[in-house]
């Protein structure tokens, strides 16, 4: 699901937040489904290629770490993105 931004700090971004990505599979990580982690970060990594993204900005920690730590090291997804937390982002005019 799309939606427009509140905020100066994301114009120009595309924000999504699509149910079937889970968050990036960070909950389902906590609870020990490894498998289906697994899959899920495929179907993501897919998409994302798919949709030409090259840069993702997380605004929960658990997904950046998801996404730089544990689907490279446990599941053997490697995204070719550049993940960002929005916690680095700076705009004065915000």
């Amino acid at each position: 699901m799309m939606w427009k931004p509140g905020s100066r700090l994301l114009e120009g971004v595309t924000t999504v937040d699509l149910p079937g990505h889970w968050e990036c599979e960070a909950y389902l990580y906590q609870g020990g489904y490894l498998d289906v982690v697994k899959q899920i970060g495929q179907m993501v990594r897919e998409d994302l290629d798919r949709w030409g993204v090259r840069r993702v900005i997380t605004v929960l920690d658990a997904v950046h770490v998801m996404f730089t730590r544990v689907h490279p090291e446990r599941t053997g997804s490697i995204f070719s993105i550049t993940p960002g937390k929005m916690a680095n982002c700076t705009n004065q005019d915000a």
